[in-house]
């Protein structure tokens, strides 16, 4: 069950910070040129696959070749001309292309380039043929031509140093200037451009008037500057003048003055439920709580291996009853499995091991329910960007998965030993593995002296492919 609420969670988080709004007749399309020649400028030609579950004659997906007017984007989209309105047309000679887009190799500038300066090398672009959606005004596109780097020599330079001498070569010499200017080309990369500034003060200028605005035409110029610094050289900021006061309340810049404006992108924020996730699992993340998880494994111990200190314990009664209320609502009857007895001490063993390779994961990452490691909420709740918190799922889930293949390795390991592998054994030690997770922490629940933060029932369903046998 706590898996499934923090998967909740983390699905309406995202729907403030990234939603994703289905469109049947749209689609994200690599781009490719024309390589018959038959399209006409202004023209595309595009053959998608077919939202159906039915299949061709050979079982194969039916597609669809779209005709009519739409709109062509690609991000980032700044500037209004970035949306261009085209049409698709039905061009028999291009039918061997699926799911792309093909785009003209006639007119004065390729199309491609006029959408936020894209190119033909592995670029996608947004289409959407939805006739409501698609804008009724064009705007000129934006010049994206690179600019010249700005530290070339001039030629009277170039002249005097073909007078001088060459000098020696020296591998150690050049190894250190190639050194010296790889760091000194980094460190211009990361203050040259206030990239992520610009786009934040575009963001702020359309909402408060438009995107067509002076202002933000400005802005889109300065994007596409920064964006190719790197290349050019060229040192982009933004103008004090430019930086926002105030900051629309769906960017949530609660640190920062915000005012409210009744825009799309506020209609949509306001719809999103305002889940607290503090209040809505009764968790308090603070970090003097960091060190309860790793003392906790002291209270595993606490009752030993008694048959009475799976139920008894110094709680109160009424505590005590709701805690085997909860094990016999989780605990599914479907999977028991008579004489599975025999495994539970060495499972047992084995699942403080389990829990103790967990406590340690999670205390390296700051995690405090077991569910954060199954459904990528890593430090979501910390303020982290969202490159940092894609590093440390990744890290988190990879070192998940050796733990998991550890622990399945080992449960097949006495298989080996066994003269009879038969089904019902596996499905015996299965389910006693399945049955000492939760005993294990119900046990751990009335017998802990502090608040228990997590409980590792995970270890009980490692073996999932055996036990939805035994339910089957």
């Amino acid at each position: 069950r706590s898996l499934l609420q923090y998967k909740y969670a983390l699905e309406v988080a995202k729907l403030k910070t990234k939603t994703a709004i289905p469109i049947p007749e749209g689609a994200n399309l690599l781009g490719v040129p024309d390589d018959c020649a038959c399209l006409g400028d202004r023209e595309v030609f595009l053959r998608v696959t077919k939202e159906s579950e039915t299949k061709g004659e050979k079982g194969e997906p039916e597609y669809e070749v779209i005709e009519g007017p739409l709109f062509v984007v690609r991000n980032p989209c700044l500037h209004p001309g970035d949306v261009l309105r085209l049409t698709a047309v039905n061009k028999p000679q291009l039918h061997h292309v699926k799911d792309c887009i093909v785009f003209p190799t006639i007119g004065s500038r390729p199309l491609p380039d006029q959408t936020s300066g894209g190119d033909l090398d592995g670029d996608t672009f947004t289409c959407m043929w939805h006739q409501d959606i698609i804008p009724v005004t064009d705007f000129s596109p934006m010049d994206y031509s690179d600019e010249a780097p700005v530290a070339a020599p001039d030629a009277a330079g170039s002249e005097m140093m073909s007078m001088l001498p060459a000098p020696k070569p020296s591998w150690e010499l050049a190894l250190k200037n190639l050194e010296d200017k790889t760091q000194e080309y980094f460190l211009n990369c990361i203050t040259s451009t206030d990239l992520g500034l610009i786009c934040n003060a575009h963001k702020v200028l359309a909402d408060r008037d438009s995107a067509t605005s002076p202002a933000c035409i400005k802005l889109a110029k300065l994007a596409s500057d920064a964006v190719d610094a790197p290349k050019t050289g060229k040192k982009v900021q933004l103008s004090p003048g430019h930086q926002p006061k105030e900051y629309p309340e769906w960017m949530e810049k609660w640190n920062k003055p915000s005012y409210y404006n009744r825009t799309i992108l506020q209609k949509c924020f306001d719809l999103c439920p305002m889940l607290d996730i503090e209040e809505f699992f009764a968790i308090k993340r603070d970090d003097t709580n960091m060190e309860s998880i790793a003392e906790e494994a002291d209270d595993d111990e606490v009752g030993g291996d008694a048959a009475g200190a799976r139920f008894g314990g110094k709680r109160s009664t009424k505590m005590n009853t709701s805690i085997c209320n909860v094990r016999r609502n989780f605990v599914n009857k479907a999977l028991f499995v008579s004489g599975y007895e025999g495994f539970c001490y060495k499972a047992e063993q084995i699942f403080r091991e389990y829990c103790r390779k967990l406590r340690a994961l999670m205390n390296c990452h700051g995690i405090k329910h077991e569910a954060e490691l199954f459904v990528g909420m890593v430090d979501f709740h910390r303020g982290y960007s969202r490159k940092e918190r894609m590093s440390q799922t990744e890290i988190v889930n990879k070192e998940m998965f050796k733990i998991r293949q550890q622990y399945r390795r080992l449960f097949f390991e006495e298989a080996q030993h066994q003269q009879s592998q038969s089904g019902l054994w596996l499905e015996q030690k299965a389910y006693a593995w399945y049955i000492t997770a939760y005993e294990c922490e119900q046990r751990r629940l009335i017998n802990s002296r502090r608040k228990v933060h997590s409980l590792f029932l995970s270890f009980g369903w490692i073996m999932h492919d055996i036990l939805l046998k035994i339910y089957n």
